[in-house]
């Protein structure tokens, strides 16, 4: 049996580079990790000035929860990272790391690990990013690899994301050796992989698990580097889902959109691109004259306008893209609501990451019309696992069914809602023991988004937060509250 050995510069990096292989099996079940500098105090909350104590201690049962679900063995050496160092975290030009003693005592430390493995498979890093601890690794690697054969170097993610495989490879690879070829280590379920990282809640933001996404549909798959005839002890196979992956990724392909919109509203592409162009400004205008003569609710159910902002928004914003695919990334055989669907994307992926059951749920309107049309044209035979559901504008007639969802996303609503904390009671109702709601908000008034209820305001910030655990919810993070009574 092979054994793996992967040299990680900190918790986290490998869920990142390599954690759908490995989940997979395509490492083989006899993988250890050394997480080399353990020593933290790093956070995406408190970036510099964290507790080395207690981020430290986060950090290793994060990375100790990830190891578990991922069946593989974590070695913790104890080295600070660069803040503790006095370094800085991402190398300059001019830095030679390799005179350093502390580089000099590291490397020791691993070519005695090498040395008693001598039958192993070692991974290291490939530096991507110049962050100086992925850096010292990929160069202790070099200094080694003449006497271990067997070493191969990874694709640092995120890093890795900003840049295709022809880049890394002229940019990073051809000055180690340019005989190293790139394998592709597929895996099934690119949504397994974002549950992983959502472990890591003291290290993730949006955009580190949209990089780590974007490079895998770009490559089908996780990327290591090395000599072919290292590659025989990797278990790699034909990953028959990757074709749905790329088709969920062509979903955001703006053409795709406007081609989509085009048709339903028979409107040329060079007309369909200009409204979406102008699409904010434009529905400003619209609602101010419609809250002008009080009648909000025929605002949302008549115009057109949130049809181009919405669509133009979600295929433009990567952001919004992350956060929408870590909510469907959830959704596998669960029960999932859409509430305030408006053109209901997140109902779309969660169709194609296997939700048992899905409820779309708004107004009345010509955007709720035009949801269905689009997910019609995107999803063919697996539309009709879709059930939309109208909305009332009474808040007091609106009834869902009690203890049922799994899960319930809420994606700029509540800003647009009078009494925003009735319609949270009332999906804290609708969901299980358990449940989830993921949801994103705006408390803010301004001649941009006129829409977004000044009254609302007083919830702005943590006082939302504050608002939601006072119907129940357990607060996970700014976006994620679980229904706990």
């Amino acid at each position: 049996m092979n054994k793996v050995i992967i040299f990680s510069p900190h918790s986290d990096d490998i869920a990142l580079s390599l954690g759908g292989a490995i989940v997979n099996g395509i490492l083989g079940n006899n993988v250890t990790v050394y997480n080399v500098f353990s020593l933290s105090n790093y956070t995406v909350l408190n970036k510099e000035t964290g507790d080395e104590q207690i981020v430290t201690k986060i950090r290793k049962a994060e990375e100790k929860i990830a190891m578990i679900k991922m069946g593989i063995k974590i070695i913790f050496l104890n080295y600070p990272e660069p803040s503790l160092r006095g370094e800085k975290t991402f190398l300059k030009t001019n830095d030679n790391i390799a005179k350093n003693n502390f580089f000099i005592k590291l490397k020791n430390k691993i070519s005695g690990i090498l040395n008693k493995n001598k039958n192993a498979h070692f991974l290291f890093p490939l530096g991507i990013g110049k962050h100086r601890d992925h850096f010292i690794l990929r160069e202790i690697a070099l200094n080694l690899i003449n006497k271990n054969k067997t070493i191969l170097f990874y694709e640092d993610q995120p890093y890795a994301g900003k840049y295709t495989i022809s880049e890394i490879k002229k940019k990073y690879v051809d000055n180690i050796n340019s005989n190293l070829k790139s394998l592709k280590l597929p895996f099934l379920n690119i949504f397994e992989k974002i549950k992983l990282l959502k472990i890591y809640k003291s290290q993730f933001d949006a955009e580190d698990v949209y990089f780590s996404y974007i490079h895998t549909m770009r490559n089908k798959g996780e990327v290591i580097w090395g000599m072919k005839s290292n590659y025989k002890f990797i278990k790699t196979k034909e990953n028959k889902r990757l074709s749905s992956l790329k088709k969920y990724k062509n979903m955001f392909d703006i053409e795709l959109r406007e081609r989509i919109i085009s048709e339903y509203m028979n409107l040329s592409l060079k007309q369909v691109k200009i409204k979406m162009q102008n699409a904010t400004e434009n529905i400003a205008r619209e609602w101010k004259y419609f809250r002008g003569v009080k009648k909000e609710v025929e605002f949302y159910k008549t115009t057109e306008g949130y049809i181009f902002e919405l669509e133009d928004w979600h295929v433009r914003d990567k952001m919004k893209q992350a956060g929408m695919i870590t909510i469907a990334a959830q959704a596998k055989n669960k029960i999932i609501l859409e509430y305030g669907c408006g053109t209901a994307d997140i109902s779309l992926l969660s169709v194609i990451a296997g939700a048992n059951e899905i409820h779309a749920l708004d107004l009345p309107s010509k955007t709720l019309d035009f949801a269905k049309f689009k997910l019609k044209k995107l999803l063919n035979r697996k539309f009709n696992r879709i059930k939309f559901i109208e909305s009332t504008e009474n808040i007091n007639k609106l009834k869902l069914n009690n203890c049922y969802y799994d899960i319930v996303s809420a994606e700029d609503v509540f800003e647009h809602v009078d009494h925003p904390e009735k319609h949270a009671k009332i999906i804290y109702d609708a969901l299980k023991l358990g449940g989830s709601l993921f949801f994103s908000t705006e408390y803010i008034h301004s001649d941009f988004h006129p829409m977004h209820l000044k009254v609302n305001e007083k919830f702005n910030g943590i006082e939302w937060l504050y608002a939601l655990e006072k119907i129940g919810f357990k607060i996970i993070s700014p976006c994620h509250a679980i229904k706990i009574n």
